[in-house]
């Protein structure tokens, strides 16, 4: 999986990626500034990129990642802050008080069952996301880049 660049040197895609998130990183902190936006909008440039990756690696492996598939809302998952700030405004914005009420006991309940477990442990458990309505991502357009 890898590219050669015109200079001639192996580069992995991975390398290339990281490359255009940090010049997309840039130009949003340009643009934004010291605007409340800026988390948001760093997610979403950080999840444009991701998904443009995945469908390119994922089209050489033929995997199955798309739409409709739940395979990965069974795995714990990590969240960086500035997701779990676009993903919070999400929620809030789509969900009654009760509804949302309910969703934050089920996601302690599953980072407490998560946390201090072992590696394996937590590899082990197939606990659905808390997030997963109906075999689809709640907050699909916002999901965190793990769930990419």
């Amino acid at each position: 999986m890898t590219k050669k660049p015109r200079g001639g040197s192996e580069t992995s895609y991975f390398e290339i990626a990281k490359g255009h998130q940090e010049v997309a990183q840039s130009e949003v902190l340009k643009k934004m500034g010291k605007s409340p936006r800026l988390p948001y909008e760093l997610a979403r440039s950080a999840h444009d990129l991701a998904s443009e990756f995945m469908e390119r690696v994922g089209a050489q492996f033929e995997t199955d990642c798309k739409k409709g598939c739940t395979y990965c809302c069974h795995q714990p998952a990590t969240v960086f802050a500035f997701e779990a700030i676009q993903i919070e405004q999400t929620l809030r914005d789509s969900l009654s008080k009760d509804e949302l009420s309910s969703l934050t006991d089920q996601m302690q309940n599953r980072v407490g069952k998560l946390k201090g477990a072992s590696v394996q442990k937590n590899i082990n458990d197939k606990t659905p996301c808390p997030l997963l309505k109906e075999d689809r991502c709640s907050v699909y357009d916002d999901r965190p880049l793990t769930c990419r």
